[in-house]
């Protein structure tokens, strides 16, 4: 099982079919794209406090290394040695949550708030939220490795839930777990 692992299969279309002296000729087929399996797998736990995963149809935001947002399902993070929170890729995590050295219990609730007690205090701090984004279409989300996406026209801008009238059914988020392929 790979982590956020999503299958892609290629998707034909005819090519014009032309008549002959035989009659009706098809003249084959061709690669119109790819579809991308986007469904929920099997939840496993994990234990891992920065392992996470997602009980819906989101992403996780990450910033890539030139500052452009790109997206992915597999919540296998850890922290660097600044305490940001990193994606496998070596993403970060978009929303710039910083968690100090030496934080003790890390939570992140289903809504995705995070929380610590850092040193000095007894009880949890807020750290920060942990963001899901949608797409209108994302079978237009192209690959981009290790089970990161970036948006396309064909997937539309990213769609978050604080900037929607509407629910986007982005889901929740479940720590010390992954989805697996």
């Amino acid at each position: 099982n790979t982590p956020g692992f999503k299958a892609q299969s290629a998707r034909f279309e005819e090519l014009v079919t032309q008549e002959g002296p035989d009659g009706w000729v098809g003249q084959g087929a061709r690669i119109s794209g790819n579809a991308h399996d986007n469904s929920q797998g099997a939840v496993q736990v994990t234990g891992q406090p920065l392992d996470l995963a997602i009980q819906g149809n989101g992403y996780f935001p990450l910033m890539d290394g030139s500052g452009k947002e790109v997206y992915t399902r597999a919540g296998n993070f850890h922290l660097d040695a600044e305490g940001r929170i990193v994606h496998q890729s070596g993403d970060l995590l978009a929303g710039g949550i910083s968690v100090p050295q030496g934080t003790q219990g890390i939570m992140i609730a289903g809504d995705g708030t995070v929380t610590g007690t850092v040193p000095g205090n007894t009880l949890p701090v807020a750290l920060g939220k942990v963001d899901l984004v949608g797409f209108a279409n994302d079978q237009g989300l192209l690959g981009q490795g290790q089970g990161v996406f970036s948006s396309t026209d064909a997937s539309g801008p990213a769609l978050r839930q604080e900037n929607s009238a509407l629910p986007l059914g982005l889901g929740s988020i479940q720590q010390g777990s992954l989805d697996a392929s």
